[in-house]
């Protein structure tokens, strides 16, 4: 069996997590459910071969577990999996339990943020 591959027009790991590092065009990281801004038009990552690329991308590698069977399965699983952890840009994970259980970001708000980011 080779290797999982990233679903084309995807992108729900560049959407759904909060990181709180550096990210080359926002200087401040990304709040979850937010389009990271080197999300390509055809939903791949800019910076993916980059040493630029944030440490806590490089832990979301595309699996059968985390990308599910379409992008709405992926984002839902990211949301729940993600929107309570972010790396710091020391690399510390931090736990924020309020995001956990106050924030849930459905597709339908993902495609919203999308479509007002172009």
């Amino acid at each position: 069996m080779g290797k999982f591959a990233c679903r084309k027009n995807c992108g729900a790991c560049c959407i759904a997590p909060s990181i709180k590092s550096p990210i080359p065009g926002m200087p401040q990281g990304k709040p979850a459910g937010v389009p990271c801004i080197n999300l390509a038009e055809d939903m791949s990552c800019r910076i993916f071969d980059s040493p630029d690329r944030p440490k806590f991308c490089g832990t979301l590698q595309p699996a059968p577990e985390m990308c599910k069977t379409c992008r709405e399965e992926a984002l839902k699983y990211l949301v729940r999996s993600t929107t309570s952890i972010a790396m710091t840009e020391t690399g510390r994970i931090e736990i924020n339990k309020e995001l956990l259980i106050h924030e849930r970001i459905s597709p339908a708000d993902v495609n919203r943020r999308m479509a007002a980011r172009t």
